[in-house]
């Protein structure tokens, strides 16, 4: 009778605590992660009792394997607390609180915690349609645009490993082969284990192939914001961190792909991360945070920017005779989230602290010093009983034609869940192409990345995904 009492608390408790407390630490919703717009954690959760005769390995102290949130709960309806929708940024934080949420309900109750390894499931599959001007003619399209797999193992009280297996929807990036469905491979996006128990010690570290905590790329919007197109960086890193009440800060080492002296054998760059929560009371909560990170030509897409023209410039990566640099290009972040019960408004800008080598990447027969601003205003409310969030959104990029992004950017979109567990979102963005000559070629040479000066691109993009 113990038993089944204290797994009747359990399982309200985790239902609050893990679908409704998870879900509250997203800061700005849906885009946390570069491949789709992803839903943003509903006001309310939705919870159901759990059948205990189908819950015998959990009164044996076992743990099947099984989907977000625990225990056959049911997830929040927009699937904003789903583990494929948490933030992706400082995520071994997020899972590490996750975590400490589950153990506190567990130890309430007076049942055993990870007595063994927890296995959790969670995966996403989005399409899109898109219409519209490019910036040399028309455009129509339909893709599959997501088709997404994570796995969180608790191993213990004080580790857990987490995997992200992803699919590359472009096409083969090192072929003559322009078919995206030759393509479709399957990849590892992240995959790192984290030690820590936020319960015992507020410092915790990871290690392994992840985004460095540089940057906060939140958006609503179904497009990617500017600055995470041009700063994420994914490397094989260790990274330590310290999260005391509302400030948590990190620091990270890691091998670039790129580098100075004439071997890479040795890590050889590093960067660090502090936030802090502000509670404003009646005014809402502010998140603010700053970074820093010790070369911006690690970023991903400095190091491929997707362009395949021969003759200019297309990451430094692509060859080997691209990856030594003159010198390091450091880049700073700043970053605040405003949040306001329905209202939300988020600005970020990422620049670079000096400017790359001439010979290395140029701008207007310069060396370039790269940035971009993305800012956004949010409105959450209820329409037919569904909840619907528009944005809005303005970005701004500085000597970054060698990144193939545009100078500026406007958007426009909602996103809404007409089905349980499922996302449907459009959007109308409005690109406007660098409008003087560039050049950008990674040996100096003066070379346009692109024939289209001064262009503009009118493209709405509809988006339908489902998650669990």
């Amino acid at each position: 009778m113990k038993i089944v009492t204290r797994l009747v608390l359990v399982s309200s408790m985790v239902a609050l605590g893990v679908s409704g407390g998870v879900a509250a630490t997203q800061q700005l919703g849906p885009n946390q992660r570069p491949t789709a717009a992803k839903a943003s954690a509903s006001t309310t959760s939705s919870t159901t009792s759990i059948n205990l005769k189908d819950n015998t390995l959990l009164t044996n102290r076992m743990m099947m394997v099984t989907t977000t949130p625990y225990l056959g709960i049911r997830s929040d309806y927009q699937a904003g607390d789903l583990l494929i929708n948490l933030p992706t940024m400082n995520q071994d934080l997020v899972l590490l609180q996750q975590q400490q949420q589950l153990e506190n309900t567990f130890n309430a109750a007076g049942v055993p915690f990870a007595t063994r390894p927890i296995v959790q499931l969670s995966g996403a599959l989005a399409a899109q349609a898109a219409i519209g001007e490019t910036y040399n003619g028309g455009t129509s399209s339909v893709n599959l645009s997501t088709a997404e797999l994570e796995i969180n193992t608790i191993i213990s009280k004080w580790a857990n490993a987490f995997f992200d297996i992803d699919y590359d929807k472009n096409a083969a990036p090192y072929t003559n082969d322009v078919s995206k469905v030759d393509n479709s491979r399957l990849y590892l996006e992240r995959g790192f284990l984290t030690i820590g128990n936020l319960n015992r010690s507020p410092v915790y570290g990871s290690v392994g192939q992840m985004y460095v905590p540089f940057g906060h790329y939140g958006s609503y919007l179904v497009g990617t914001p500017l600055t995470d197109l041009l700063a994420k960086t994914t490397a094989r890193a260790l990274s330590v961190g310290y999260v005391q009440g509302a400030f948590n800060g990190q620091a990270y080492v890691y091998q670039g792909d790129t580098y100075i002296h004439s071997a890479n054998r040795t890590i050889n760059e590093a960067g660090a991360d502090v936030n802090y929560k502000f509670d404003l009371n009646r005014s809402g909560n502010l998140t603010s945070g700053v970074g820093l990170i010790s070369n911006l030509a690690d970023s991903n897409t400095f190091r491929d920017n997707g362009v395949r023209t021969t003759s200019t410039f297309q990451g430094f990566t692509r060859t080997t005779g691209t990856q030594q640099l003159e010198h390091r290009v450091p880049a700073s972040d700043i970053y605040g989230v405003w949040t306001n019960g329905p209202y939300g408004l988020t600005a970020e800008f990422i620049h670079a602290c000096r400017k790359f080598a001439a010979q290395d990447l140029q701008y207007s027969s310069k060396g370039a010093k790269p940035a971009a601003l993305h800012t956004e205003a949010s409105y959450k409310t209820n329409v037919m009983n569904k909840t619907v969030t528009f944005a809005a959104s303005l970005g701004e990029t500085w000597q970054a034609a060698a990144a193939n992004l545009p100078q500026y950017t406007a958007a426009v979109g909602a996103v809404t869940s007409l089905m349980k567990n499922t996302i449907e979102g459009i959007e109308f963005r409005h690109n406007v192409n660098y409008s003087r000559v560039r050049y950008d070629n990674s040996t100096g040479g003066n070379t346009a990345l692109t024939p289209y000066l001064g262009r503009t691109s009118n493209i709405v993009t509809a988006q339908v995904g489902v998650y669990f």
